[in-house]
């Protein structure tokens, strides 16, 4: 007997929600990051560890947009409902 989560379109219905969640769960530090950059800029420009802290975030922002720019890329539109 098939299950309702058996079927392909469930299937894919299933991996399209879970890499949604992934993007909207990769946004919210990537915010943060972001607002945290924002705050240290205000910071000496020389100080030596905004320099590096600055390097880092900004590192870190662009994996996590080009994480979330492939994931939302490879995620099929998830089916109408009606």
């Amino acid at each position: 007997m098939k299950t309702p989560l058996s079927s392909p379109a469930a299937h894919s219905a299933l991996t399209a929600d879970a890499l949604i969640e992934i993007a909207h769960e990769l946004r919210n530090p990537l915010n943060a990051i972001s607002a945290a950059l924002e705050v240290l800029n205000r910071m000496p420009a020389d100080a030596p560890r905004a320099l590096r802290a600055r390097a880092v975030i900004a590192s870190q922002i662009e994996q996590l947009s080009a994480a979330i720019r492939r994931l939302e890329s490879d995620t099929p539109a998830p089916p109408h409902a009606g």
